[in-house]
């Protein structure tokens, strides 16, 4: 059965692509090369397919020089897993809509009809709306006041990525606020009636993996009276790992399987399990050094990397210091001196904002009164 939507272009070579589309989709307007692909068209484009396959920088200069921000919002970008680092950077800079290949049969498929989904926009709206009316929504996001155009852009893709069903993955130095933009992501998604489980994947060792991740029956190993995993405790929910770069080669070639099958078995049982979790990843090391360096495995690196939100250090955005330091002192009942609030303002941070929450605490503790001042503030 056919999918009907208005004209989807397709820039690809590849007979997999394009025959996936044609099965599925209706008026695909297939195109060899990305040299074809102008902006003088006479009907209208839903849908841009651009595979990055034999694309060069020439190409994507092109595109951001011939077509308006508002066809750009509409291409989805498939990056194969052999794709250059500096084609990547300049993806990532048109289009926050990416899609890994090679992947499962009817991933585009999927993909792209909750790309064109309204009623997923309508979910998105809605979901912010009622988390804004029941106080859920300023609860999670104490950490992400700022207004500066790095903040301005990262709350943007928040709203962009909480209404997509993709793997993410989330890169920033610790203390920028990973766990709580993965918390809010899942708030705002169609999954927000699920549970949101969070997991510190460094602590997991080896011999426990197979037992945390996917559960063990009653009798698998020695007193075990039967569990079930992070992936069934997330069922229908989301799925957080935080510090995916601390894990062993051997955990993630266990992760890995999951995600490309979307199956899983407990330890000790035969019967499969479908795994209904979005999985959010979370790093404050460089994955590619990592995999580089033979720590971190590549074909996971592209399974999970596709769709990514950077994070900026709280030193590159020193415009919302004082928002934020204000935030966190009104909500304990405190203001700051202008003195204060200059010397926050000059410190580099490298702790970020859990780090200014910590320094506002302990001034908290040596102020007098609700006023803190700059003698209070100790780095």
């Amino acid at each position: 059965m056919f999918l009907n939507y208005t004209n989807i272009i397709i820039v690809s070579k590849r007979k997999d692509i394009i025959y996936c589309a044609q099965t599925y989709l209706s008026n695909i307007i297939p195109v060899n090369v990305a040299s074809e692909l102008t902006s003088e068209c006479d009907y209208i484009i839903s849908l841009i397919i651009y595979d990055c396959s034999y694309a060069t920088l020439s190409d994507f200069e092109k595109l951001k020089n011939n077509f308006s921000k508002a066809r750009l919002s509409k291409i989805i970008f498939i990056i194969p897993i052999e794709t250059p680092p500096e084609i990547k950077r300049v993806v990532s800079e048109i289009s926050r809509f990416v899609m890994p290949y090679p992947c499962k049969k009817n991933y585009l498929t999927k993909y792209i009809k909750t790309f064109l989904s309204e009623n997923m926009q309508e979910v998105t709206y809605n979901s912010i709306k009622k988390a804004a009316t029941s106080g859920v929504y300023n609860k999670v996001v104490n950490s992400l006041f700022g207004s500066s155009e790095a903040m301005s852009k990262l709350k943007r893709e928040i709203m962009n990525y909480a209404g997509f069903d993709s793997t993410l993955l989330l890169c920033g130095e610790s203390g920028t606020g990973k766990s709580t933009i993965a918390r809010l992501i899942h708030q705002l998604s169609a999954r927000k009636n699920g549970n949101f489980v969070g997991i510190n994947s460094s602590v997991i060792s080896n011999n426990l993996a197979d037992a945390a991740l996917f559960g063990a029956v009653e009798g698998a190993y020695t007193d075990c009276k039967g569990q079930q995993g992070f992936f069934q405790d997330a069922e229908g929910g989301t799925l957080f790992f935080d510090e995916i770069s601390s894990t062993s080669l051997e955990f993630q070639s266990k992760l890995l399987t999951v995600l490309d099958s979307g199956e899983f078995y407990k330890v000790g049982s035969h019967s499969k399990i479908k795994a209904n979790v979005r999985a959010i990843f979370a790093t404050n090391e460089d994955l590619e050094v990592k995999m580089l360096e033979g720590l971190f495995r590549r074909d996971l690196y592209y399974r999970i990397s596709a769709n990514i939100i950077r994070i900026p250090p709280l030193r590159e955005r020193r415009c919302d210091i004082v928002e934020i330091a204000k935030e966190i002192a009104k909500s304990r009942g405190k203001v700051f001196t202008e003195q204060a609030l200059s010397k926050l303002e000059e410190y580099s941070w490298p702790g970020n904002v859990r780090q200014l929450e910590q320094c506002i605490e302990r001034a908290e503790f040596f102020s007098n009164g609700n006023v803190i001042d700059e003698d209070n503030i100790i780095f």
